[in-house]
C-alpha cells in the first residue's frame, strides 16, 4: 500500500515533467504489484529514453516491461513494447536481438484473431520493419518483397501513412538492386500519397532517395531542385 501511494504522490507532483519520471513511477508500482500500471510507465519510460538517444537504458525499460506481462495477456501491449525495442537493436545494430524481436512479432500478430483491419495494420507496420532489416543486411530483393507486403496489407486496413511509407521502403529496396526507372515510380507512388496526406518525413525521404536515382543517372539538372525540396521538409 506504501508503494502504491509513493507512486501515485509521484503522478500527481510530476506535472508537465511527468515524462522524465516514468521510469521513477514504475519502480513503486512493480513492488506495489500493480503490474499492468508499472508496464504502462515502462513502456513510456523506454520511449522517453529512445527520443532522448539514451539507447541502452530505453532497451532496458523495455525489456523489464516484457518480463512483467503475464504469458499470452495483453498481447497488443506487448506488440508495442517489442516493435519499440526493435527499433532501438536497429539503430545499435543488434541484428541478433531484432531478429529475435521481429519473430517474436510475427509469430504474435500471425496469431491475432478478429478485427482484420486492426491486423492488417500491424501485418504492415511489421513488413516494413522486415524491409528495413533487410535493407540493413543487403538482402534486397526480400526487403522490396517485404515493403510490397507492406503495401498490400496498408491497403486493406485502409492504412495511408503505413502505404506511403511502404512505397518509400519499396523504391530504397528496388533502387538498391539496381532497377531505377521501376524504383523511381514506387518512390512517386510514396510521394504522391504522402503528399496528399502531409506526411512530410515520407514526403523527404521519398524525395531524397528519387535525388539520389537522378545523380547515379547523371541527371544533374533536377538534383539540386530535388534535394532543396527535401532539405525544406527536413527542417
Amino acid at each position: 500500500q506504501y508503494h502504491a501511494r509513493v507512486a501515485e504522490w509521484l503522478i500527481h507532483r510530476g506535472g508537465e515533467r511527468t515524462d522524465e519520471y516514468t521510469g521513477l513511477i514504475a519502480d513503486p508500482l512493480e513492488l506495489a504489484g500493480e503490474f499492468k500500471q508499472a508496464v504502462i510507465y515502462l513502456q513510456k519510460a523506454g520511449d522517453h529514453a529512445a527520443a532522448q538517444f539514451d539507447n541502452r537504458q530505453a532497451i532496458e525499460y523495455l525489456s523489464r516491461s516484457l518480463r512483467l506481462l503475464p504469458e499470452g495477456q495483453y498481447i497488443q501491449v506487448r506488440i508495442g513494447a517489442l516493435l519499440a525495442r526493435e527499433r532501438v537493436y536497429d539503430l545499435l545494430g543488434m541484428r541478433e536481438q531484432q531478429t529475435a524481436d521481429l519473430q517474436a512479432l510475427q509469430t504474435l500478430i500471425d496469431g491475432l484473431e478478429g478485427k482484420p483491419a486492426e491486423a492488417a495494420r500491424l501485418q504492415a507496420i511489421l513488413a516494413r520493419r522486415w524491409s528495413n532489416y533487410y535493407e540493413v543486411t543487403s538482402d534486397y530483393p526480400r526487403a522490396a518483397a517485404a515493403a510490397q507486403l507492406a503495401v498490400e496489407k496498408a491497403q486493406l486496413a485502409g492504412d495511408v501513412a503505413s502505404q506511403a511509407d511502404g512505397y518509400q521502403l519499396w523504391g530504397r529496396a528496388i533502387w538498391r538492386n539496381a532497377d531505377l526507372p521501376q524504383a523511381l515510380q514506387r518512390l512517386q507512388q510514396g510521394l504522391e500519397l504522402a503528399s496528399q496526406a502531409g506526411l512530410q518525413q515520407t514526403q523527404a525521404t521519398c524525395l531524397r532517395t528519387i535525388g539520389a536515382i537522378y545523380f547515379h543517372q547523371g541527371d544533374y539538372s533536377q538534383v539540386s531542385e530535388i534535394y532543396q525540396q527535401a532539405l525544406s521538409l527536413y527542417r
